[in-house]
């Protein structure tokens, strides 16, 4: 019989392995808490390990030793936890904790921050102080001797056997190295698949704790109080990278120079950087791209280059090394991503700063760069460090002051009737730090305007913290409105003596207008110029070139980026062009003239000396500091009238010289208009008060001499003073009352001024090192003559003038002193021949003549040099402004327009 022993049952089909299940991917919260759960295991794990390792120190050990022999080991056990808690809680981190939670008290900090810093600080100390307790409660016998022989015996143990494992793998590598190598590979095969195993299960445990509810909960309880433990994590790991890859900088003393290939016409530079890993330097490649073509997302810093132009800081760009500043290296550094790569663009890196021809052309297109970045990052870290806490109350003091803002704004009357009842004006601690931002260099560079204006998106990086441009932005906007003064903390920080820098929230207002501006037609080119020479630059002629990606105009050749021209050249064809301008063409004569100052260039770039400027040509890169005034109503003149001689220094027009300056006097309260911005003045006080009294004097003296009675418009002298320096025409009833009265309000100050400073005691008025305002010291004066003095008429005069300061000086000395230096900050008072009152430049004298010219929008000063031809050669000194006068009083033909020259 035959056995079939072919089995005809179908063999079974290969399995193929069943899709796994697809997983959800991750939220970013719940990246974020796994993170978070990590970092917090590990430190709890750091410090366990260092409480054990303090545990078993020698001065622990004989303490214990000590302890042993008088308590029992539970007792002993529990107080040298607490001896090692108090022992951590005496360490300089968490004297720190302390004043964290002290600034929090007084609202100097967010709560949140100072809940992390205390919830970071005890997830070190609780473990810490646990660890001690179980090697003192389960391990007594163990002290200092035993654990050193506990760890040579481990030692010796291994080597038992790791020694012997080594000299048998010598041995078959050299005998048989076909086996030895093949052992080699299945042991690698081996550790492989642990390692696998390993993976996934920690992958598969993660994935288990991903998709329990216990996840959900610890998400929302990390993510609790808008995420601060988040936040706090990501700011502390931050920090303490970046620390530590500050040592990471990549060495390349012997790496050859790096060396930059021309850029074409419409191509541009963008710098690569990239880490491969968390803890390695960074690698960067200078790449070029199209402007015109699709471009990678970069991101365009704007940042503060520094006075400093050395390169001490190398950088490694296409294997090579590139020397380059201090500031730009730490941008660099900042922007790197912790992992992977990034495109960057940084100015001084991306654009070969010794080829000018570049840098003109570059210069040209960098607004086309700014609007093309997906983001614009403003690092206000560089040139000068900034303090990690600093930063925190600035990110919080804004945030309140912002809320502060949408609230309803105080009335002037209830601002006086809050500082009458508080007695004594308050500093708002937020203002300390926000002066600290708004006071960094970065706010006072010309590029910045170009580069804030055209951006997309904003973020400002102060600290490690990260502001968005509209909470800086609107916090600017809110001076636009004097309402808001109280809600701003102004009027208390400044009478209580501390600083505002308003001189700053102004440019970053300014700022602001231009962005809004250019996003709805463009920024006409005279707002640009006007607003130019506000800010510095290191060379001149960017005061000039900064600005024009602004504007929608087709401008001349002659001002466009060029570095081979002289800054004399650039300066005359921008004149020239404004000139050529219909519609506006001596408009460019209020920044002019020689009355404000010696106008001369140095920098390291170019030179100018004020001869070599002519007086009708403004300096665009510094105009000094003075109140605008208003323009005169202009009849139609005939273009052709303004020309210019064949040399192209001196101004041909027509004017009508129509008075001479007969004496000048100070303005009793513009003398100081820097500081006086500033809101903080240092120094001598007597002096100030001193002089403020007697400038006040010497003018009513003058008014009487030499200003008729009624003036020639017909309206008295007294009122005449305030309306010159006011600019007011007005006849409205009660502003005419309100301000002649805040006027008699500042004389008769100045009257009690003058008898009460000579009798002050020196510690009350002397020069201090720290910021004061008038107010504050005037305030101590009088409370002081009130109390202290033995005459009893001084001590009337204490009474009636501290009467006098609180009841209507607040109001003085806000809408009618900001009204007066609006219009006649940084000039002098001229009386003329005619008997008229003029605003003139600080340098105007006796001699000068008032003139009209044709086109010209306000009079001006002008000095007579000789003749010109058939001409009468004049210095232009400056503008000014005549109360009463303009264009419609010549027109009965009394005054006649004569051809003059202005050099």
């Amino acid at each position: 019989m035959e056995i079939d022993t072919v089995d005809n049952t179908p063999l079974p089909e290969h399995d193929t392995p069943l899709p796994k299940p697809s997983r959800r991917p991750l939220t970013t919260e719940e990246y974020e808490t796994i993170g978070f759960i990590s970092a917090f295991a590990g430190r709890t794990a750091l410090f366990a390990y260092l409480g054990v390792q303090c545990a078993c120190s020698w001065r622990a050990y004989i303490i214990y030793k000590v302890l042993g022999w008088i308590l029992t080991s539970w007792l002993r056990s529990i107080l040298m936890a607490v001896w090692f808690f108090f022992q951590v809680m005496a360490m300089p981190a968490t004297a720190r904790m302390t004043k964290i939670v002290i600034d929090a008290r007084f609202d100097v900090l967010p709560w949140s921050t100072a809940l992390w810093e205390v919830f970071w600080c005890l997830v070190g100390i609780v473990p810490w102080s646990f660890a001690v307790w179980v090697v003192y409660d389960f391990v007594p016998d163990l002290g200092l001797y035993g654990v050193q022989k506990m760890v040579m015996v481990k030692v010796y143990g291994a080597s038992t056997y790791l020694v012997p494992i080594a000299i048998l793998v010598f041995l078959l590598t050299k005998q048989a190295p076909e086996r030895s190598n093949d052992m080699l590979d299945r042991c690698g095969v081996l550790l492989k698949r642990l390692l696998e195993r390993c993976v996934g299960l920690l992958l598969a445990a993660m994935e288990w704790l991903v998709r329990s509810q216990i996840f959900g909960v610890l998400v929302k309880l990390i993510y609790v109080r808008n995420g601060f433990l988040v936040k706090g994590r990501r700011r502390w790991q931050r920090r303490t990278l970046q620390t530590l890859r500050a040592d990471l900088a990549p060495d390349m003393p012997f790496r050859a120079a790096y060396q930059y290939d021309a850029v074409q016409e419409g191509r541009f530079r963008l710098l690569r950087v990239k880490r491969p890993w968390d803890m390695i330097p960074f690698e960067c490649d200078l790449v070029t791209f199209d402007l015109d073509a699709e471009i990678p997302e970069y991101t365009a810093v704007s940042y503060a280059w520094g006075p400093d132009p050395a390169r001490p800081k190398a950088l490694g760009v296409n294997g090579r090394r590139l020397q380059v500043t201090e500031s730009a290296y730490q941008v660099v550094h900042d922007l790197t991503p912790e992992k992977g790569e990034r495109y960057i663009w940084v100015d001084f890196i991306c654009i070969n700063q010794e080829d000018v021809i570049e840098r003109a052309n570059q210069v040209k297109r960098m607004g086309l760069i700014y609007a093309k970045a997906s983001q614009v990052t403003i690092i206000l870290n560089t040139v000068t460090p900034v303090d990690y806490g600093d930063s925190d109350r600035v990110a919080h003091h804004l945030n309140k002051l912002n809320a502060n803002l949408e609230r309803s704004t105080w009335k002037l009357d209830e601002q006086v009737a809050y500082f009458q009842k508080v007695g004594t004006y308050r500093v708002s601690v937020g203002w300390e730090v926000l002066t600290r931002l708004f006071q960094r260099e970065y706010w006072t560079r010309a590029w910045i305007v170009q580069e804030i204006a055209m951006a997309q998106k904003i973020i400002v990086v102060y600290g490690d913290n990260e502001l968005p441009w509209n909470d800086i932005a609107s916090f600017a906007r809110a001076f636009r409105n004097p309402d808001n003064n109280t809600a701003l903390d102004v009027m208390g920080t400044m009478f209580g003596g501390g600083s505002v820098p308003l001189s700053y929230i102004m440019k970053i207002l300014q700022i602001d207008n231009m962005r809004e501006a250019y996003r709805a037609d463009g920024v006409d080119i005279l707002d640009l110029l006007f607003h130019g020479w506000q800010f510095n630059a290191t060379d001149p002629r960017d005061n000039i070139f900064a600005f024009q990606g602004l504007t929608r105009e087709e401008l001349p050749l002659g001002i466009q980026p060029n570095y081979q021209q002289s800054v004399l050249d650039l300066f005359l064809n921008v004149t020239y062009f404004l000139m050529g301008r219909n519609d506006r063409p001596l408009w460019f004569l209020k920044l002019a003239g020689r009355g404000f100052g010696d106008r001369s260039i140095h920098s390291r770039y170019c030179s100018l000396e004020d001869e070599e400027l002519p007086s009708w040509v403004p300096n665009w890169s510094e105009v000094a500091l003075k109140g605008q005034l208003f323009p005169i109503a202009l009849p139609q003149f005939d273009p052709g009238i303004i020309d210019i001689d064949p040399t192209g220094k001196i101004l041909l027009l027509e004017a009508v010289s129509y008075d001479t300056i007969v004496a000048t006097v100070a303005h009793p309260m513009m003398k100081d208009v820097p500081r006086i911005i500033a809101l903080e003045l240092k120094g001598d006080m007597t002096k100030r008060l001193l002089d403020m009294g007697k400038d006040f004097k010497a003018l009513h003296e003058a008014f009487a001499r030499f200003v008729p009675e009624p003036y020639p418009t017909g309206t008295s002298r007294e009122e005449i003073l305030w309306r010159v320096l006011l600019g007011e025409t007005s006849s409205d009833p009660d502003l005419v009352a309100y301000n002649t009265r805040s006027w008699a309000l500042l004389s008769k100050q100045a009257d009690f001024l003058d008898k009460l400073v000579p009798h002050a005691p020196d510690q009350l008025i002397a020069p201090t090192a720290m910021p004061q305002t008038l107010e504050d010291v005037k305030i101590k004066l009088a409370e002081y003559m009130m109390s202290c003095s033995d005459s009893e008429a001084l001590r009337s005069y204490g009474e009636e003038y501290v009467k006098l300061l609180g009841e209507d000086m607040f109001k003085a000395s806000t809408s009618f002193t900001a009204g007066m230096g609006r219009h006649s900050a940084g000039r002098n008072i001229a009386f003329t021949r005619r008997g008229h009152v003029v605003l003139v430049p600080p340098l105007a004298r006796e001699g000068d003549e008032v003139s009209y010219l044709a086109h010209g929008e306000t009079p001006f000063i002008l000095r007579a040099m000789g003749s010109q031809g058939d001409r009468k050669l004049y210095e232009l000194v400056g503008d000014s402004y005549v109360h009463g006068v303009g264009w419609d009083d010549f027109e009965a033909g009394k005054e006649v327009l004569r051809p003059i020259a202005i050099a």
